[in-house]
C-alpha cells in the first residue's frame, strides 16, 4: 500500500463559444449623378416677400418721326383748308367753327406720325393758324371771283392785296375766337392722345 495520496483529477476546462465576427453593414449604393439635370430652385428663392409682385417691365413707346409727322400735318392742313374754301364759296358763309375742325385734323394727324416729341404741338398750333387762314382767305376769294366775273387765278395772282384786306374786314370777335380754339385744339390733341395711349 503505497503512502501517496492519490491526485484529485482535474476537471476539464470549459469550452469556450467561438466570437462571431461582427456583421458588416453593406455600403450604401448611390444613385448616378446626372450633370445635365438642372438644378432644382427652392420655392423661397421665386415666391415673391410679403406678396409683392414686380411689376411687369413696360414697353418702350414707339419712337416717332418729327420730319414725316410734320409733313402729314401739311397735308392735312392743305386739304383741310381747300375743303374750308369750298365750304365758304358754296355757302356763302364763313362757318367759323370749321376751323376747330381743321386743328384737330392737323393735331390728330401729327399726333398719330409723330410719336411724343415735345416740339409738334407747337408745330400742330401753327398749322392749325395758318390752315384757318387759307381756308378763309381761299375762300372769300373763290367767292369774290364768282359775284364780281373775274377768274380766281386772276384774282388771286392780280388783286391778292384786295382779297386780303376783305379778309381783315371780315374778321370779328368771334371769328378771332374760334381761330384761338382752333390753335388751342391743334395744340392740346397730339398731347391728349399720347397720354390715352
Amino acid at each position: 500500500m503505497s503512502d501517496t495520496a492519490p491526485t484529485p483529477a482535474t476537471a476539464p476546462a470549459p469550452a469556450t463559444a467561438p466570437t462571431p465576427a461582427p456583421a458588416t453593414a453593406p455600403a450604401p449604393t448611390t444613385a448616378p449623378v446626372d450633370d445635365t439635370a438642372p438644378n432644382p430652385v427652392p420655392a423661397s428663392a421665386t415666391a415673391p416677400a410679403y406678396g409683392y409682385v414686380a411689376p411687369a417691365p413696360t414697353q418702350p413707346a414707339p419712337a416717332g418721326d418729327a420730319g414725316m409727322a410734320i409733313l402729314a400735318g401739311m397735308g392735312v392742313m392743305l386739304v383741310s383748308a381747300a375743303l374750308y374754301a369750298g365750304i365758304v364759296d358754296a355757302t356763302k358763309w364763313q362757318i367759323s367753327y370749321m376751323g376747330v375742325g381743321l386743328g384737330a385734323a392737323v393735331g390728330f394727324a401729327i399726333a398719330k406720325v409723330g410719336g411724343r416729341s415735345t416740339v409738334l404741338p407747337f408745330v400742330s398750333l401753327l398749322l392749325a393758324v395758318i390752315g384757318v387762314f387759307l381756308g378763309q382767305f381761299f375762300g372769300l376769294g373763290l367767292l369774290a371771283a364768282r359775284l364780281d366775273g373775274f377768274s380766281a387765278s386772276e384774282l388771286f395772282l392780280s388783286h391778292s392785296d384786295l382779297v386780303f384786306s376783305a379778309w381783315k374786314a371780315s374778321l370779328d370777335v368771334k371769328e378771332v375766337l374760334f381761330m384761338a380754339v382752333a390753335a388751342y385744339v391743334g395744340f392740346i390733341l397730339p398731347k391728349r392722345v399720347h397720354a390715352s395711349s
